[in-house]
């Protein structure tokens, strides 16, 4: 109940941070249950001016807005519209914040098994048993190369690699067997030479 699914348009002409499209779409997590806050990464809202849905526990879709987008990492935090966000609360959804590894077990090491849950292409919700391959800071331009107009770039973020990244895989969270969530499985927005990715 603490994954959510999120849609951000705007117009083509106000991309000031958002890809070319105007459009994206992207995974969160409810953090606080009483306030209506989802943290999630910036390719899924990355900017205030636009417009926000955030389906709920699979069931209802809400208007939100942006509350902050983080300036140097993949990361922003998003209000529910808090009267719409009220009647769900009232109408019994089950809304739970998620609960966040902390300590010595949120970090992951490689060869370690943890769950995937998140989202397909399609915005089906579903869940895998995958491996760390690997966890590794990044050096070098490659790794999140430049734009060619001035925009957000990741730098000195953790990279997990698994072994068994699932198919189709659009975004969600990597969590251990009692459903502490130990990383974002975010999505980036990149650029290469010939096109824009996601």
């Amino acid at each position: 109940p603490s994954l959510v699914g999120i849609r951000f348009r705007t117009d083509r002409r106000f991309c000031m941070e958002s890809n070319y499209h105007g459009f994206a779409e992207g995974s969160g997590l409810l953090v606080d249950s009483d306030l209506g806050l989802v943290l999630t990464d910036r390719h899924s809202a990355p900017q205030s001016l636009g417009d926000i849905e955030v389906t709920l526990a699979g069931a209802a879709t809400v208007d939100a807005e942006v509350v902050f987008v983080h300036p140097l990492h993949n990361l922003a935090v998003l209000r529910c519209d808090p009267v719409a966000y009220a009647a769900l609360k009232k109408a019994k959804l089950p809304l739970k914040p998620a609960r966040l590894a902390t300590g010595r077990s949120a970090s992951l090491q490689g060869g370690e098994g943890v769950h995937f849950v998140g989202y397909d292409n399609q915005g089906n919700t579903f869940s895998a048993r995958v491996t760390v391959a690997a966890v590794y800071l990044p050096s070098g331009r490659d790794e999140f190369p430049l734009w060619d107009v001035p925009r957000f770039r990741e730098r000195n973020l953790e990279v997990v690699v698994l072994a068994d990244t699932p198919e189709e895989a659009r975004g969600g969270v990597l969590c251990d067997s009692s459903g502490a969530v130990r990383a974002l499985f975010a999505s980036f927005d990149m650029q290469d030479a010939n096109r824009e990715e996601s």
